[in-house]
Parts: structure tokens; C-alpha cells; sequence
């Protein structure tokens, strides 16, 4: 169990690292893929490590919320996409 979230943990900050660098020059498309990114990530971070108490809800409206930015980002609403992207990603934090 321990393993499994070192590993998680892991997984999220190296994906923080990721996003983080490289962030000027991009344009909203790009900040909105790797918000997906990232959110995904933290996502399956938590399919990993597995949910009790308050998260399977939580991880449900994650999951939900990363599904309406990625058809936001299919439908050009980068502005909405990146809001409910980051959204997505701190359920998952939670």
C-alpha cells in the first residue's frame, strides 16, 4: 500500500513538474491539454491507490469534470476547458 502511493505521489509530482515548465509562449489550447493532462493523471492516481470514505464522490465529480474539459477542448471553449480542467484536477487532489 505504501508503495502504491509513493508511486501516485510520484506520478502527480512529476506531472506538476511537467506543467509547470515551458508555460510562456503557449497558447490556450496548450495550457488546456496539459491541464487535462495533469488532472488525468492525478485521476489515475487515484484509480491506483483506490478510494474510501468521502472519495469515490469526490473522485466520480473529478472524472465528470475532466470529461466536460475534454469536450469543451474538442468544442474550442479553451477558457471553459482550462476552468473545469483545473477543477478536475483539485477533486482529485481532495
Amino acid at each position: 500500500m505504501i508503495y502504491k502511493l509513493r508511486f501516485a505521489l510520484g506520478s502527480i509530482a512529476s506531472t506538476a513538474v511537467t506543467l509547470s515548465s515551458g508555460a510562456l509562449g503557449e497558447g490556450k489550447a496548450d495550457l488546456a491539454r496539459k491541464a487535462i493532462a495533469a488532472a488525468k493523471a492525478k485521476i489515475d492516481a487515484v484509480n491506483f491507490v483506490g478510494a474510501t470514505g468521502y472519495a469515490p464522490r469526490l473522485h466520480a465529480q473529478a472524472v465528470a469534470a475532466l470529461h466536460l474539459a475534454e469536450g469543451e477542448l474538442r468544442h474550442h471553449a479553451k477558457d471553459a476547458d482550462i476552468h473545469d480542467a483545473t477543477h478536475a484536477s483539485g477533486l482529485a487532489d481532495t
